[in-house]
């Protein structure tokens, strides 16, 4: 018996994940805080895609339905690793270790900054956590973000003015100043 596996033409599944790897896994290391949990979800993610490919109906891009999957995934993890009683997401989070984000030569204050944005992420639910990761930092609309979240752009409207509320309360615990954050 030989199994074959076929998918639609316009979507080989090595240009899939050479095209869009890396932004599973930034997606996903961005809501889980945690590069090894963004690997898992990254392996996840694209064994779900090889499986499923064949349901895709381009009802929307692919890149998202991909973007779906990731915030689907990366969500499960969190709460199973919640269930589990492993808080193994927050160890990632070093003040000394260079994160991956490109910065700008030397500038101290930005890489402050930055590190303070992470550990605030982290205090924030994921639900909101996931909102504003999806439009500041993937700069998605909200009609994109509705699509992803399967639910309508007033609620995604709703989420960010709560999410950002919750962000900023945070980065004022940090240190922060009021003057530096948007209202």
């Amino acid at each position: 018996v030989q199994l074959k596996l076929t998918y639609p033409e316009s979507y080989p599944f090595g240009d899939l994940f050479d095209r869009h790897m890396q932004k599973v896994y930034q997606v996903a290391y961005r809501i889980t805080l945690s590069h090894c949990d963004a690997e898992d979800v990254v392996q996840e993610v694209f064994v779900k895609l090889h499986k499923k490919l064949h349901q895709f109906e381009a009802k929307s891009e692919i890149a998202t339905w991909i973007y779906k999957i990731t915030v689907n995934t990366s969500v499960d993890l969190i709460r199973k690793n919640r269930r589990h009683k492993t808080n193994r997401w927050t160890l990632d989070i070093n003040p000394n270790e260079e994160d991956t984000h490109n910065y700008v030569d030397n500038d101290y204050q930005q890489k402050e900054i930055s590190k303070k944005m992470t550990l605030a992420l982290k205090q924030v639910h994921h639900r909101f956590r996931v909102i504003i990761i999806l439009r500041d930092f993937e700069e998605m609309s909200y009609t994109e973000m509705a699509k992803i979240l399967d639910t309508n752009i007033g609620t995604i409207s709703s989420r960010l003015n709560r999410a950002y509320k919750k962000l900023k309360k945070e980065l004022e615990k940090l240190g922060i100043d009021k003057n530096y954050l948007k209202s």
